[in-house]
């Protein structure tokens, strides 16, 4: 008998802590995942993609998104609480605070910011933020999973990496006090991390893809920090990728009745100059039809 089950760990985040929205003409979400806002010192893996990001954040204000980040948008495990990161990224939270004020801002706790689950914890951390930005997510929800319509579940995706639940704090503790330290040193990858063990990554995202085929669903995940844009042919996972590569976000749009993959990135503008300016694109084939999409996923078959 198998101690730990990830078909059942996916069933429990399907149940429990779920927020529902409906996707209809009107719709207009952005997801993000694994952003990992640190405090901008030299252990910060989103540094360098501060001004892609807030560029996105007012790109997506503007045309009135709703903004939803899928887990580990805050880095809670190299950092012990919230108020470092906000004073680090002061533009960036007031930004969020500006899509939460107007109820535009849905936030999941992933591995990485676990902590934020807990009410007590958040609202104290929080409270100290708030000495830097006045207000800030008053009153903010944190979900485990998020359903769109009736096929499309958002969740972290960490609850079947048996390290990222039953050895969370063992992890935190690898994290913040040894790895902390050595992940800027050439050629080393965090030998415990899903997302720079190609193995690892692989196996976890066939766990996720063969649980959504046989619920009969499509699962939206982070936790890997690879984007992910099946086919048709293979419609039953997607992953908006991360902030933490090299001078690229990606992040998936749900527009009126489509999906697609985007990538914020730097690029020059030959008319300007010479300049650097920020680009947004949708690489080729990474758009599809929602209603197609949702018709090739079939209908769940009860359970023997």
């Amino acid at each position: 008998m198998l101690l730990f089950s990830s078909s059942s760990a996916f069933d429990r985040v399907r149940r429990r802590n779920r927020l529902r929205i409906p996707l209809g003409a009107h719709s207009r979400l952005v997801l993000f995942s694994d952003l990992h806002r640190g405090t901008g010192d030299w252990a910060d893996d989103f540094l360098h993609n501060r001004l892609l990001f807030e560029a996105a954040l007012e790109y997506y204000n503007r045309r009135r998104f709703t903004y939803i980040e899928i887990g580990d948008g805050d880095e809670l495990v190299k950092n012990r609480g919230l108020e470092p990161l906000v004073q680090a990224y002061d533009r960036i939270f007031r930004l969020l605070d500006l899509f939460h004020r107007d109820g535009r801002l849905i936030y999941l706790f992933g591995n990485h910011n676990l902590r934020m689950k807990n009410a007590r914890w958040r609202e104290k951390q929080l409270a100290e933020a708030r000495r830097h930005i006045p207000g800030l997510w008053t009153g903010l929800n944190v979900w485990e999973s998020v359903l769109l319509g009736d096929k499309l579940l958002l969740f972290h995706g960490h609850q079947a990496d048996m390290l990222s639940t039953f050895l969370h704090p063992l992890n935190r503790l690898f994290i913040r006090f040894i790895w902390r330290f050595m992940q800027n040193g050439p050629g080393l990858i965090n030998p415990l991390s899903v997302s720079q063990n190609p193995k690892k990554r692989t196996r976890l995202e066939h766990k996720i893809t063969a649980w959504a085929r046989k619920r009969k669903i499509a699962a939206v995940t982070g936790h890997t920090h690879r984007p992910v844009f099946l086919s048709l042919d293979r419609p039953h996972f997607f992953n908006p990728g991360s902030g933490v590569h090299p001078r690229v976000v990606t992040a998936l749009e749900i527009v009126s009745r489509s999906i697609r993959l985007v990538k914020w990135r730097l690029a020059s503008d030959a008319d300007d100059r010479g300049r650097v300016k920020v680009s947004r694109q949708v690489p080729e084939g990474c758009q599809t039809d929602l209603g197609k999409l949702f018709s090739s996923l079939g209908e769940e078959r009860p359970e023997a």
